[in-house]
């Protein structure tokens, strides 16, 4: 085990992608372990009796699941293991506290997520990540 970690905000867009391309140079140059996370945000809407939330908690769930399953072969393809989190939440916080529980030396995250159901980092995340972190943060344009 590294003395440094660094956490990856993931969440399987293109600039989260090149986030993890730069977080794998990162640790291999600073000799830092890497643990990737992807936040499944909790839907806010009112929902009727014909949608079925727990139908969609699942999937969202599964898509989650990918998203990790993803970034982990990408950094591994990259010649670093890395582990990784299922967390569900508000994406800021959520990674605020991973990283703080895991005393992360640095966050790395990409500018933009993905849009529309497919979103599991929100746009904002990387603008509250630097408005709030006590730990350095990398933002990956």
């Amino acid at each position: 085990m590294a003395e440094k970690t660094i956490v990856l905000a993931y969440d399987g867009s293109p600039s989260s992608s090149k986030a993890l391309e730069l977080a794998v140079s990162l640790a291999k140059a600073v000799a830092a372990d890497l643990k990737i996370v992807t936040v499944l945000e909790q839907p806010t809407s009112v929902f009727t009796d014909e949608f079925n939330i727990a139908e969609f908690e699942k999937r969202l769930h599964s898509a989650g699941t990918e998203t990790i399953a993803s970034a982990e072969q990408q950094a591994q393809e990259l010649g670093l293991k890395a582990e990784s989190a299922l967390l569900a939440g508000n994406p800021a916080e959520e990674i605020l506290n991973y990283a703080t529980e895991v005393h992360a030396y640095m966050i790395v995250v990409g500018t933009r997520g993905l849009g529309g159901f497919q979103r599991l980092l929100v746009g904002s995340v990387a603008q509250a990540l630097v408005a709030h972190s006590q730990i350095p943060v990398f933002v990956c344009k």
